[in-house]
């Protein structure tokens, strides 16, 4: 499965959202109507589509930022080929949620580029909270202008509110790009793209 291929997956799911084909309404929501969207279209039998699969099975250590893949799309345990990391967040998490986004693109960094072990991985953000995407704090090098005003997502980022957490430090650079949901109004997704 290519990233490309992956990534297609991920735009049409989303229009069919916008059409109401397809509800979602919190992250779980999301994860599992992605999971089963994509197995009916791998649903050939080569390609497994498994949740909160640990990364021991595919023989990570779990020295990593997380020990499960929200979702993974392998051939057998010695060929792994996506992982994709979902967040749809609820009311007032607006700093928080956007660290873990982070959190997500740092593991799936992990999984993809250090341990070589997947050949692409995706974090996926819904989200319906026009604070994630517009709003009136747009402070330079602060975790809000990566994802309200294009700034690049790189480097380490600091948990700024919350408890204690330790900062993510990523190995590439990306751009947080929201798209519309034609056909719900508010509801917007971005996706960050780790390919090998």
């Amino acid at each position: 499965m290519s990233p490309g291929e992956l990534q297609k997956h991920i735009e049409t799911f989303f229009v069919a959202v916008g059409r109401r084909e397809i509800e979602i309404y919190n992250e779980f929501s999301l994860q599992h109507e992605f999971g089963i969207y994509l197995r009916a279209r791998l649903g050939n039998g080569q390609i497994r589509i498994q949740f909160e699969r640990p990364t021991t099975f595919f023989g990570i250590g779990s020295r990593l930022t997380k020990k499960e893949i929200d979702l993974a799309c392998f051939q057998s345990p010695e060929k792994p080929l996506a992982a994709v990391e979902f967040k749809f967040p609820r009311a007032k998490q607006v700093p928080i949620r956007m660290f873990k986004y982070c959190q997500d693109v740092a593991f799936l960094e992990e999984l993809v580029i250090k341990e070589r072990r997947f050949g692409c991985g995706y974090a996926v953000m819904a989200a319906d909270n026009r604070d994630f995407y517009q709003g009136s704090r747009h402070e330079q090098g602060t975790i809000y202008s990566i994802f309200r005003d294009g700034a690049p997502l790189r480097g380490t980022i600091e948990k700024s509110t919350g408890t204690e957490e330790p900062p993510v430090t990523l190995l590439r650079e990306y751009k947080i790009e929201w798209h519309e949901v034609l056909g719900m109004p508010g509801l917007r997704y971005t996706m960050t793209t780790i390919a090998s």
